[in-house]
């Protein structure tokens, strides 16, 4: 009779502590996920600089202070000085947002959470848009929001250089 009550006083310590464990795991779950759907140097930079959860205030012009660049993590370093990742003067980062759906009430979502939208493409549900830093994880939040990525930008080949002067050298 002495082990059945062990037994069944261990069994429920273990359901109470699955289930703190799990209740845990849930109120992380939606810092997780909102930083799981922001592309590796973009949740980088989330982490980098403190988060405003709070519903967007009305814009007050130049109250953003500088990033201080060599504070940041060495992968958004290095993705802002070779140009892929663009921070402007407003602390504003250049990215798209991949979406389930694009309609007017997701892009009135997504201003409404802080994004200045740049250009739709809604043939592939997405924006380019121009997010502050400190609302990355508030954007990602948004259930219509599958992804934050940076844009993908023009580059010049550097082979030609090449053929333009091997063309020049054959006269």
């Amino acid at each position: 009779m002495h082990t059945v009550k062990i037994l069944i006083g261990s069994a429920i310590a273990f359901v109470v502590a699955v289930g703190f464990t799990a209740a845990a795991q849930r109120s992380d779950a939606t810092g997780a996920s909102a930083v799981s759907k922001l592309t590796t140097v973009l949740a980088e930079l989330s982490r980098a600089v403190a988060q405003d959860q709070a519903p967007i205030a009305p814009l007050r012009v130049g109250t953003a202070s500088p990033l201080a660049v060599d504070a940041l993590p060495k992968s958004v370093q290095d993705s802002m000085r070779g140009g892929l990742l663009r921070i402007n003067e407003k602390n504003e980062v250049q990215v798209y947002i991949l979406m389930s759906s694009l309609n007017d009430d997701d892009v009135h979502q997504l201003t409404a959470a802080g994004v200045i939208i740049e250009t739709r493409d809604a043939g592939r549900r997405r924006v380019q848009a121009r997010v502050p830093v400190s609302r990355l994880q508030a954007v990602a939040e948004l259930p219509v929001v599958d992804a934050v990525r940076l844009p993908t930008y023009a580059r010049r080949p550097a082979s030609s250089v090449v053929l333009i002067r091997a063309g020049h050298d054959r006269r």
